[in-house]
């Protein structure tokens, strides 16, 4: 199993452009094969801060998103907002318990 988590810092006035951008790619990559969760939400303490929490099956399922029109769209989008900070990590979970 895979899980990325992430952080995207921009200014607050283009929070609502990457919101757009971002409820096409989200509803599309739900629909991937192999993807489990994906979600981007806006942290309630940090202004102009997005956080990514996403979870694969698979590296191998993973991989192909990267190159699919709705990331290539997406991408295309991110490219035109003035991202300050990006930080994503890939991890390899290898269990999970409920809390």
């Amino acid at each position: 199993m895979i899980t990325v988590i992430g952080k995207i810092k921009l200014p607050v006035d283009q929070v609502e452009k990457a919101r757009e951008a971002l409820v096409k790619a989200v509803a599309a990559t739900r629909a991937e094969e192999g993807c489990i969760e994906y979600n981007f939400a806006e942290d309630v303490t940090e202004p102009g801060v997005l956080r990514i929490s996403e979870v694969w099956d698979s590296k191998e399922r993973l991989a192909p998103h990267f190159k699919s029109a709705h990331m290539v769209e997406f991408m295309t989008v991110a490219a035109t907002l003035d991202v300050t900070e990006r930080k994503v990590t890939m991890y390899e979970v290898s269990g999970s318990t409920p809390l």
